[in-house]
């Protein structure tokens, strides 16, 4: 193929004048697909008409670029209030080798509604990739959020922000193959995401950094992720469609739990990584994260494993200053192993049976009441067949009549309206390391006991779920410095726990480091930092002169 550059009013090709983006793909679309062609939008400031730009499949082998040290802008013309469209959309399965880069774009306010049929707009980005492939968004600010799906994709490099619109900051969507488990090969890397929060006070789809959704073998690592209403990331939406096989590694994510204008109250289901899809969301692996830091007394989780979901690997995390390091609510077949929960208030794994069923149905047969919703998702993509069951074997005793014992314990002892799946189990700690003056075990045992969980569960959930070895440390373990948590060669960590696996510190976060600080992104006008200074942290430590390696409660 040949390739030609255009510069935005300039003449090319012998076409005549290209005054705008819109302009030049459109004599573009009609050059062929054996033409690559670069759209040099230089440092110029361009107003996009509505509906937006598409590049379709006339347009594949296109960049979009402005220049590297001083970026064009894009920003949407359409009234506040008003409905919107994105400023940039890829769309189509024939449409491949695109590249959008080193652009400022801005989707502007988009207003919105007070009830549910109108959260249309929930679903709206700056930048959309719809079905395309080859596709890459890299080193640009865009301030209005991400959505993409299609195959082969990557999303590097970018400084992404959502305060004004619905949408996430960003969100990975609608690619692979669920049912035979086969990956779309998309990343996430490199990024800052930050102030993700959406412009309706509910609190879901405008109050996460990156949510992955119906997706099978995504990459997310390497990010920034700090200011965010609720969750730093989500895996898997309210919609019936499995996120599986996800990796999540080498991220930082601090500040999420915020409470900004007219943002709800306490939500104690605020988490660093939050987790839905019920039983049809399995085998996500999320390891060497440092997470850290959410706003006291508005959810302070690392993990919040929500609404029976199971089959997650969680291993080999920093959880520093968060009061739960993990929450299974009613889950199955879970492991936690060889985290590092540093500096929190006790209470890490909390097995509880899912006590909305009491709530809603005054018993806790879960097959009975809730077969009828997840089942037919779990046959959809064919949970039994040869690639689900051969990953995950324990499926055959879902909701299984014969299914009624677990290690020999009969679940539904005494009459007391359970089935197994409505017990917690098969969930495994070992190998964890917690620090701290009042830390408690990290085990199933001394779980907090939910209101709405009788007894009988919490008092028994050790015969359901493995509680393996652990290092309790009332002191530093050993870690290298208060600013470096790499434990050091001789740290007591690997002679109480001869298998613990040492994590890479130094690879967290963009380019290998912890990324930058939030303080070098400045608030919205009229938005408060919360007071950070109730934490007691190493580095405020190191500044009054105290031991940089003793570790406080």
């Amino acid at each position: 193929s040949t390739q030609s550059t255009w510069a935005t009013g300039e003449v090319a090709e012998g076409s005549g004048e290209f005054g705008s983006l819109e302009a030049a793909l459109e004599h573009r679309s009609k050059l062929g697909q054996d033409k690559t062609v670069v759209i040099d939008l230089g440092s110029g400031k361009h107003t996009i008409s509505q509906p937006g730009v598409k590049v379709g499949e006339s347009c594949s082998c296109t960049t979009i670029t402005g220049n590297p040290s001083g970026r064009a802008e894009l920003t949407s013309n359409h009234h506040a209030g008003k409905m919107g469209h994105p400023v940039i959309t890829v769309v189509g399965k024939g449409t491949y080798g695109v590249t959008i880069q080193h652009l400022d774009i801005d989707l502007k306010y988009i207003g919105g509604g007070k009830h549910r049929s109108e959260w249309k707009h929930k679903e709206l980005a700056a930048v959309e990739v719809h079905d395309a492939q080859g596709v890459v968004v890299a080193g640009n600010t865009i301030a209005g959020g991400i959505r993409m799906g299609g195959e082969h994709n990557i999303i590097a490099n970018n400084t992404v922000t959502n305060f004004q619109g619905y949408a996430a900051c960003i969100v990975m969507l609608n690619c692979g193959d669920p049912k035979h488990l086969l990956s779309c090969h998309n990343e996430v890397y490199e990024n800052v995401v930050h102030d993700c929060y959406g412009s309706h006070p509910r609190w879901d789809d405008g109050s996460t950094g990156i949510i992955l959704h119906c997706t099978v073998g995504v990459k997310v690592h390497n990010n920034r992720i700090f200011r965010t209403l609720a969750w730093g990331m989500r895996l898997n939406n309210d919609e019936p469609c499995p996120t599986v096989l996800n990796e999540v590694y080498l991220n930082h994510v601090e500040h999420w739990g915020m409470r900004y204008g007219k943002s709800p109250g306490k939500r104690f289901d605020a988490a660093a990584i939050y987790f839905y899809g019920h039983w049809y969301a399995p085998g996500n692996m999320i390891y060497w994260n440092y997470l850290h830091q959410p706003q006291k007394g508005y959810g302070e989780n690392c993990f919040y494993l929500d609404d029976a979901v199971s089959f997650q690997n969680i291993s080999s995390n920093i959880c520093h200053q968060v009061a739960t390091g993990a929450k299974v609510n009613g889950g199955h077949y879970n492991t936690f192993a060889n985290n590092i929960f540093l500096n929190g208030n006790g209470g890490y794994l909390t097995c509880r049976g899912l006590g909305w069923f009491r709530r809603q149905y005054k018993e806790y047969y879960t097959c009975k009441r809730v077969w009828h919703l997840w089942g037919p998702i779990l046959r959809k993509f064919d949970y039994l067949g040869p690639d689900w069951a051969a990953r995950w074997p324990q499926y055959k005793n879902f909701c299984n009549p014969h299914f009624t014992h677990i290690n020999g314990k009969k679940c539904n002892a005494a009459d007391k309206h359970y089935d197994c799946m409505a017990l917690c189990h098969g969930n495994v700690q070992e190998n964890n390391v917690v620090v701290g003056k009042k830390e408690r075990p990290v085990d199933f045992q001394h779980h907090p006991c939910h209101t709405q969980c009788p007894s009988y569960v919490c008092k028994s959930p050790h015969a359901w779920n493995v509680d393996g070895k652990q290092g309790v440390y009332k002191s530093d373990p050993g870690f290298v410095s208060a600013k470096d948590l790499t434990l050091k060669n001789d740290s007591k960590v690997f002679h109480d726990l001869p298998g613990f696996q040492p994590i890479p510190w130094h690879l967290i976060g963009p380019h290998g480091g912890l990324g930058v600080t939030g303080t070098e992104f400045p608030l919205p006008a009229g938005w408060t930092e919360p007071d950070w200074s109730e934490y007691t942290d190493f580095e405020a430590r190191e500044s009054a002169n105290e031991p940089a390696t003793e570790i406080s409660a």
